[in-house]
């Protein structure tokens, strides 16, 4: 397969050569670009060729070809995965700005159904990308109906939909842990939390690069964003709900690195530092709930703080990890670090941006990530939780 990939990007790559080399002849372009279309039909190199070939004919001049070209283009890919990140993402910002259960939850849909095409766009060219988007699909569905049950059960004792209504008149005793339960189930499963995180490693790898920048930057913050939202709906809860949302993010935190040191597929790897990144996330967020609790209000804010710190770094580092995943895939066609390396000379901007954003994934000093898990770090030498 990855030789495979460089020979498709060998003949893309010779046609924009010729097409920047020769434009007074762009005809030899076209001949590379018609080639990879003929060799790798209704592939996403295919739809590559076939914007290159409509612009190949247009600055030749053939107006009437390079219209032929755009149609064919329009014929065999419609503009549906266009489409569908323009929805993922309204989907991403309309989930924090709803101010109730119903529209809550028709905007999460809205995500997770966009951000399943998304993980299907390239299942023509390679086939293990349908199992992959059918795991996600199921966990995906799996935690809007948690979500479900969790709201259903806050809206039956607070009497309306409204997060506002909910809030004033919270449910409380038995009926509270229910709903506590069920929506950081349902959160945790959108976050990638253990041992609900099984969709990361196989939906991340087979997604496109920026799709799982998306994802893993944006999308399962959403996640973090509802288990917040489900604390200020619910406040006052017993000491172990921020027991177990420490342990829970300990646990994810804990298996994700263990995962990702050891795993030798990048997507994957950076799959599993994602579920690492919002383990600690979550622990922060359980540690200021547990010191708030215990009447250390200005630490367990610390610890709040810490949490978006976490929030803020990670969507930044991430983001350039998996861009810089997907050039170095599109370069070598691979994605087994055992296979690659001498990559610096090759993308020099990639290895620039990808070295930085690997030191935020480790923390280390002057980054955004030292800056955050420092914060957690006092939060947790000063606070007292007895």
């Amino acid at each position: 397969m990855g030789s495979e990939m460089c020979i498709r990007d060998r003949i893309y790559t010779l046609g924009e050569v010729a097409l920047a080399g020769n434009r007074r002849k762009p005809e030899d372009a076209l001949v590379y670009f018609q080639e990879v279309e003929r060799l790798y039909p209704y592939s996403a190199w295919a739809k590559r060729a076939l914007i290159m070939q409509a612009f190949t004919l247009h600055q030749s001049k053939d107006y009437e070809a390079a219209r032929l070209a755009a149609e064919r283009y329009l014929e065999f890919y419609p503009a549906d995965e266009d489409a569908a990140y323009a929805a993922f993402l309204l989907g991403m910002l309309l989930v924090p700005a709803a101010a109730d259960a119903v529209s809550f939850l028709l905007a999460w849909e809205l995500m997770a159904v966009a951000s399943t095409v998304l993980v299907l766009a390239e299942h023509a060219e390679r086939p293990s990308v349908r199992g992959a988007a059918l795991w996600y699909g199921v966990m995906t569905h799996l935690s809007f109906l948690l979500l479900l049950a969790g709201f259903a059960v806050l809206v039956g004792g607070g009497g309306g939909t409204s997060f506002a209504r909910i809030g004033d008149a919270p449910v409380t005793g038995p009926e509270a842990s229910v709903a506590f339960v069920l929506l950081v189930l349902g959160f945790g499963t959108k976050a990638g939390l253990v041992p609900l995180h099984v969709w990361l490693p196989v939906a991340h790898p087979e997604a496109p690069s920026h799709v799982s920048a998306a994802m893993s930057a944006a999308m399962v913050k959403m996640g973090v964003y509802g288990i917040l939202l489900t604390l200020g709906l619910l406040p006052g809860g017993p000491s172990w709900w921020a027991v177990g949302l420490l342990a829970l993010g300990c646990v994810s935190a804990l298996y994700g690195i263990l995962q990702a040191s050891v795993n030798s597929d990048l997507k994957r790897l950076l799959a599993y530092s994602t579920s690492e990144n919002v383990g600690l996330i979550v622990t922060a967020i359980g540690v200021g709930a547990l010191l708030t609790a215990a009447g250390q209000r200005d630490v367990g804010e610390v610890a709040t703080v810490a949490a978006l710190l976490l929030v803020v770094s990670h969507a930044a580092f991430k983001t350039a990890l998996f861009l810089g995943a997907g050039s170095i895939l599109h370069v070598t066609g691979e994605r087994d670090l055992d296979r690659l390396g001498g990559l610096v000379h090759t993308p020099p901007f990639t290895a620039v941006s990808f070295g930085l954003g690997a030191m935020g994934a480790a923390a280390l000093p002057v980054t955004s990530g030292f800056v955050a898990e420092w914060v957690l770090l006092q939060a947790l030498v000063h606070g007292d939780g007895r």
